[in-house]
């Protein structure tokens, strides 16, 4: 027995070809008892249009019906070895699954650093605009991306202040501030930071005489000494020649 056929146009044009309304639902119901119940039509009891449209659709009922037993049948195997393909691979879906989702968490982080620096090019970007010159060429827009992504927005918003305090508020400037600290090592804001607060360090420890190294003092910087010395004996002793003469 089956729960359902599949009912085709040509079913239907054939009932409409039964003019009797009566007939036509005996149509319907012997379709119905055969593709579902199996069940065989009396051919000789039936009315001539009944019978004459019921042997036109009967092929294909038959052919769907085999079809449906065969794809059952092979349904049936299939659903065998799908089920111990199924636990072999259990495991292996499961790795593949904890792999899947560690690439989604690099994904969400490579996507958030991009925004971040998308953020930074964007307020690198409109600071030089509202500054320095509301419309940069290309090339200093591709520029300004290269170290807002380097060296981030806060480098370069201090790189553009300091041209503004200085009075030279040109990209040539700005860009050579940039340049020079990133051949320095700077990379961040804190980098810049650690090393003004060493060249600082430097400059206090030349006032005060001393060199400066890693952790020990140095002996007092005679070098001023020296070149005081020298400069006095390269001076012209014009009075000894006067006298010699």
């Amino acid at each position: 027995m089956r729960t359902q056929f599949t009912w085709f146009e040509s079913f239907t044009r054939a009932a409409q070809r039964i003019k009797n309304k009566q007939h036509r639902c005996t149509f319907y119901d012997i379709v119905a008892e055969y593709a579902l119940y199996e069940k065989e039509p009396s051919m000789d009891s039936l009315p001539d249009s009944v019978a004459i449209a019921f042997e036109l659709i009967k092929p294909n009922l038959d052919a769907s019906k085999r079809k449906a037993a065969s794809g059952k049948a092979g349904g049936s195997k299939k659903q065998t070895a799908s089920k111990t393909e199924a636990n072999e691979k259990q495991t292996a879906s499961e790795k593949e699954g904890e792999k899947e989702r560690e690439k989604e968490k690099e994904n969400e982080i490579e996507g958030e650093d991009e925004c971040l620096k998308k953020a930074d090019v964007a307020a690198v970007i409109s600071a030089y605009a509202n500054k320095i010159n509301a419309n940069p060429g290309e090339r200093t827009i591709a520029e300004i991306k290269g170290f807002a992504q380097t060296m981030g927005a806060a480098c370069c918003l201090r790189a553009i202040d300091i041209a503004l305090d200085e009075r030279k508020a040109t990209w040539s400037y700005i860009r050579g501030i940039l340049r020079s600290k990133l051949e320095q090592g700077v990379h961040s804001l804190a980098d810049w930071d650690a090393l003004e607060e060493k060249r600082q360090k430097q400059l206090e420890a030349k006032r005060k005489g001393f060199v400066p190294t890693s952790n020990e003092p140095q002996k007092e910087d005679d070098s001023e000494d020296l070149i005081r010395m020298l400069r006095l004996m390269e001076k012209p002793e014009g009075n000894k020649n006067d006298g010699e003469s």
